[in-house]
């Protein structure tokens, strides 16, 4: 969701810490996470406004837009036509740089015709999931070359090398899908109204059902799912891996959580709001203490600078969009702590 930021934000020149645990501690080179990320910015273009990006590996992330994808490595730009006038990107991942894809989703009358365009080692190919889509995609997962899942509010698609199936949400449309993940061999899904879902063995099913929790947006990692309502407070962060939900920490701040990256639930990069929805930064999970990135990049809204997006993480590096008046900056923040 992007974000219009009205106040501006100061980074804090010392790191503040929140009480929280770990089922599973890591021990990093600082655990506190004091070094927080080390950001560069990689590229600028014009009349652009990422809200979506995926990381590739630690140098490589893609971006799309209308008719056009990027890629961006080590600061060198490159861009795929997509070779459509109606492709406009919903959404998109990525494998490695060498495998990724996008999806668009365009309307005519009530249905949409929703497309992806694969890339494999820099040749696209165009493939059909849906021609009476009611939603488009808002989550896509690449979990080995060839092998695409994707959901929008009320249906999962599974591209296998050429096979598309699709499977119906046991629910209304209302309550539809949000964002996916693996975990072990099984898919999970985390729905609009608190819902987990599974997929195995060509089976969808509903494995968990919540009341409302108060959240800005349900959140994923690497294997997990993530949770953190922001009232009653202090706020509790926690993570789905399967058999159930588990507190990861505390915290104590009234910040809103938007979007995680990690590489495990041990590893987390969090962008999070202040309760005006007024700015957003950065902070970190570190496996055993949840701190303010001391780096990142600000928001400005007397310039009309605001985060856009956040990547998924990899080799403990992710990536942001920063929207400036008319340009769109790509930002790539690698551990440093």
């Amino acid at each position: 969701m992007k974000l219009i930021f009205t106040s501006l934000f100061l980074i804090a020149a010392s790191v503040i810490f929140y009480s929280c645990k770990s089922d599973s501690v890591v021990t990093p080179t600082d655990p506190t996470g004091a070094g927080g990320y080390q950001w560069t910015q990689v590229s600028s273009l014009v009349a652009e406004n990422f809200d979506k990006l995926a990381a590739c590996d630690e140098n490589t992330v893609i971006a799309g837009s209308y008719q056009i994808g990027y890629k961006i490595t080590n600061g060198s730009l490159s861009y795929f036509n997509f070779q459509d006038t109606t492709f406009n990107t919903d959404n998109l991942a990525a494998y490695d740089a060498n495998y990724f894809a996008f999806c668009s989703t365009n309307f005519t009358s009530f249905f949409g015709n929703i497309k992806m365009k694969i890339f494999t080692n820099g040749v696209m190919s165009t493939v059909v999931l849906d021609t009476h889509s009611t939603s488009k995609i808002t989550d896509m997962l690449i979990t080995a070359p060839g092998k695409i899942a994707a959901v929008t509010g009320s249906k999962l698609y599974i591209y296998d090398n050429g096979s598309i199936s699709s499977y119906a949400s046991p629910d209304s449309f209302s309550t539809g899908f949000n964002l996916i993940t693996k975990i072990g061999s099984a898919l999970y899904i985390a729905g609009n109204t608190r819902k987990i879902y599974k997929f195995e063995n060509n089976v969808l099913s509903i494995v968990s059902t919540e009341t409302g929790t108060n959240e800005f947006s349900r959140m994923k990692v690497f294997d997990a799912i993530i949770k953190a309502p922001y009232s009653p407070q202090p706020t509790v962060v926690s993570y789905w891996n399967g058999p159930g939900w588990n507190t990861l920490c505390t915290d104590t701040t009234r910040d809103i959580y938007l979007f995680a990256a990690g590489e495990s639930i041990n590893s987390i990069y969090f962008l999070v709001a202040d309760s005006a929805l007024s700015y957003s930064k950065g902070k970190i999970w570190t496996g055993s203490h949840l701190a303010d990135d001391p780096n990142y990049p600000p928001d400005n809204p007397a310039t009309n600078v605001y985060t856009t997006a956040l990547s998924n993480m990899k080799n403990n590096t992710v990536f942001i969009s920063k929207r400036e008046n008319f340009t769109s900056k790509i930002y790539r923040g690698v551990k440093n702590y």
